[in-house]
């Protein structure tokens, strides 16, 4: 079981001090980056935070928080105030040091007191934009940085979601180069390097959203027909769908449907929940700037007081820890960033955090400090560039040019692999 995973569960929720120390100073954690022990911690914090208070600060020094972003701290509950003072003016040096070497050579981030289990292989799996009825598939190695054009997807399609589930991409639902949506699922295996069909959904979907959360898949919203005005090239169909579909491993069944219909949403995993954002609410293509969640332990979908700032449409999101990213969208490069363990929007300055460029249609994922933007659209031209931006310090830089461009609407995901497992070749 991966650490995150645990630090969600009883046991550690419900642990001794002495014994969350000794957990989290291990160096053989899984984890991919260190925002996670820190959130564990303070996940463990909350849970009785007058008792633990004292303790949380003595544990600090154990997770290794050169690999938080400073600006988290000060989303820290006003109970622990304190925590600020934990942080000595040692590690502010250390910190400021650290972020100066990432600026100055522009590489991953990379823990300088790395976990041993952090000894892992990352892939960035690009899914084209569908062309000629030619859909490719392409590969950042992170660790070489270098680029692989993969085996096309044998069941080529448009605006499908995509996801990582049990360690393969999984592509859902779409519409045929003929506009005809798809019931069909199919899944690719980075290490065998082959696609393989999955069990269809129950209903057809396009311009929805997919996310895998403790053994499941959830396909959210999106729209089952197909009818466009030949005259104004306006969606006369039907109304969007709240619906969502769950499979279980086994079969697909009906989910709890959201509170708004969305199509063109995007959706991601946080905080062990399925968040919706955005989308288009009506068939009048209104834009919406709400975002709502589902607990599979409610078993409800709840809207989020706090909406987005702004209307987004083609936007991308990503979650790292507990943060969520926004990004991009028609005419925009900036981010924004949702706290899910609080609820609340982290508020910074634009000019200092924002995407290098804008695209329309963009691709975006987000992993070790960094977000990763690709493909779409620039200036009405698309474009091979691979950027990205730091969290922690809002530098950004370019990466090496994907082989191909991915085009309008492309789809990336990180997968990530044990380096005592099979490693794709």
């Amino acid at each position: 079981m991966r650490f995150e995973e645990f630090s969600r569960g009883e046991k550690f929720l419900h642990a001794e001090p002495r014994q969350i120390t000794c957990f989290l100073e291990r160096d053989e954690l899984l984890v991919p980056s260190e925002d996670i022990v820190y959130y564990a911690l303070r996940r463990w914090y909350d849970e009785e935070p007058r008792i633990r208070l004292q303790h949380f600060i003595e544990a600090l020094p154990v997770v290794r928080l050169q690999l938080v972003p400073s600006y988290e701290f000060e989303n820290v509950h006003e109970d622990i105030k304190s925590v600020r003072a934990a942080l000595t003016e040692n590690f502010r040096r250390e910190a400021a040091v650290y972020r100066q070497e990432f600026a100055r050579h522009r590489a991953l981030i990379a823990n300088p007191r790395p976990r041993a289990s952090q000894a892992v292989r990352k892939f960035l799996y690009v899914l084209g934009a569908l062309w000629n009825e030619r859909q490719s598939l392409q590969r950042y190695d992170f660790a070489s940085g270098e680029w692989r054009v993969e085996t096309d997807i044998t069941d080529a399609r448009k605006r499908a979601a995509v996801t990582v589930f049990n360690g393969c991409i999984w592509v859902a639902g779409g519409l045929t180069d003929g506009n005809e949506p798809l019931y069909s699922v199919c899944a690719y295996d980075p290490v065998r390097r082959e696609w393989s069909p999955k069990m269809n959904m129950h209903e057809k979907r396009y311009g929805f959203g997919l996310a895998a959360l403790d053994g499941k898949l959830y396909a959210v919203g999106g729209r089952n027909t197909y009818r466009v005005d030949p005259l104004n090239g306006i969606y006369s169909g039907p109304d969007n769908l709240n619906t969502v579909g769950v499979y279980d491993g086994s079969a697909w069944t009906t989910g709890v449907s959201m509170n708004k219909a969305r199509y063109a949403l995007e959706v991601v995993v946080a905080c062990g929940r399925v968040y919706a954002a955005g989308g288009w609410g009506t068939t009048e293509n209104a834009s919406l700037k709400s975002l709502e969640h589902y607990h599979p332990k409610t078993s409800c979908w709840t809207l989020i007081l706090s909406p987005m700032r702004h209307v987004r449409k083609n936007f991308r999101i990503a979650a790292m820890g507990d943060i969520i990213y926004v990004v991009g969208g028609d005419r925009s490069h900036s981010i924004g960033e949702f706290n899910a363990l609080y609820q609340r929007w982290i508020h910074r300055n634009f000019h200092l955090f924002s995407l290098p460029s804008i695209r329309d249609g963009l691709a975006a994922t987000a992993s070790d400090g960094l977000v990763y933007v690709l493909g779409g659209l620039h200036q009405n031209l698309e474009t091979k560039s691979f950027e990205y931006v730091n969290i922690a310090t809002g530098a950004n830089g370019n990466l090496r040019d994907s082989p191909e461009a991915p085009g309008r609407d492309a789809s990336a995901v990180v997968v990530t692999f044990p380096m005592h497992g099979p490693v794709p070749s």
